[in-house]
């Protein structure tokens, strides 16, 4: 009698775990509303400043105040960005964004790929990693907020109705404008520090080749040789990433809001090297979309949001010193840009496009 009540016990306890882990990868809990649209419970949002609301912490009519320029999004739904838009249109309870300013797909990747942070802490890999510690710190995100937001998407996302994906923007020309000062902190200081942050560890590598020397070493290259580096580890990344979130939640839809030429609108429009700039950053953009929409494996399960009407902030002219003061503020959606984001994704979302 005991066995059998032993043995049944088991049986319930097997039958609640496996509910529990079914719970746990939850299906998407879609809704309608009064009005027939689709409502959505659980919003997760991996991306970079765009989704992360920078430049939405200002009085709309003067975005460039100094408070606005230093206020750097830092999890939360910004009031006017598109991911709140939405989230309050779809009566989202459950709403997470771990967008960050100056995030790239590297970074995102770390979050969710342990395997890539094994990766990246191969000794051949030191630049990596270290210019990608660089951009985590100029993104406020220290190791213990890194350990748990990794631990808090765990769950979240095996929660989510809907996933948006956000990124790319600084796997392309901000690392390349960027790459030369990272470089040379890297060469500074990031040599010596990786080495002893590894004997730290008890991960410390030696060189065993020439080859990897060079990968250590690394090197400076121009800026449109980083800019097809980062487009190229962009496509890897994306893949990875995806795959991730399709295993930690199948059920969860995806949508990947399309890159913007953040040079179309800026004045004076016949100014010859504003063009060479607009065609550079639409090529690259262009390639991203394109790669997202028809030419990723995952391009069937993710859906594409076509965003290349975005606004953004206006600006003084192409290359006064002015616009350089405004730059940072002037490449992100403003106000309007925000509103046609979120209609380019609310009409994904409820199959409209």
């Amino acid at each position: 009698m005991k066995k059998t009540t032993k043995k049944l016990v088991a049986v319930l306890v097997a039958l609640v775990m496996m509910v529990s882990c079914f719970s746990v990868a939850s299906y998407a809990v879609w809704g309608k509303n009064a009005q027939g649209w689709r409502t959505a419970d659980t919003m997760v949002i991996l991306g970079d400043s765009i989704p992360s609301g920078y430049g939405m912490h200002g009085d709309p009519g003067n975005a460039y105040t100094l408070g606005n320029q230093f206020t750097f999004g830092h999890g939360g739904f910004v009031q006017g960005t598109y991911p709140q838009l939405v989230a309050d249109e779809l009566g989202v309870q459950n709403r997470y964004n771990y967008s960050r300013d100056a995030f790239r797909s590297v970074e995102i990747r770390r979050l969710l790929d342990p395997s890539y942070e094994a990766w990246l802490e191969q000794v051949e890999n030191s630049q990596d990693h270290f210019i990608s510690d660089a951009i985590m710190l100029i993104a406020n995100v220290g190791l213990d907020e890194r350990a748990a937001m990794q631990a808090e998407m765990q769950q979240t996302i095996r929660q989510a109705d809907i996933i948006v994906l956000n990124f790319g923007n600084n796997d392309g020309g901000t690392y390349g404008f960027l790459a030369p000062f990272l470089k040379t902190m890297y060469y500074t200081y990031g040599l010596g520090l990786e080495t002893s942050i590894a004997a730290l560890r008890g991960q410390l590598q030696m060189v065993t080749s020439l080859e990897q020397m060079v990968q250590v070493l690394g090197g400076y290259a121009d800026f449109m040789t980083e800019m097809e580096y980062g487009k190229q580890r962009f496509f890897q990344n994306y893949d990875a990433i995806v795959s991730i979130l399709n295993q930690m939640n199948p059920n969860a839809e995806i949508y990947f809001m399309g890159m913007y030429d953040c040079f179309k609108d800026l004045n004076p429009q016949d100014n010859d090297i504003r063009k060479w700039a607009s065609e550079q950053a639409w090529a690259m953009d262009s390639a991203i979309n394109n790669y997202v929409a028809y030419q990723s494996p995952w391009a069937g399960k993710v859906h594409f949001v076509d965003c290349h009407e975005a606004t953004m902030w206006q600006t003084a002219d192409f290359l006064t010193p002015m616009y350089f003061v405004n730059f940072l503020i002037s490449v992100h959606p403003d106000d309007a840009g925000h509103k046609y984001m979120a209609g380019q994704l609310l009409k994904a979302i409820h199959g409209v496009i």
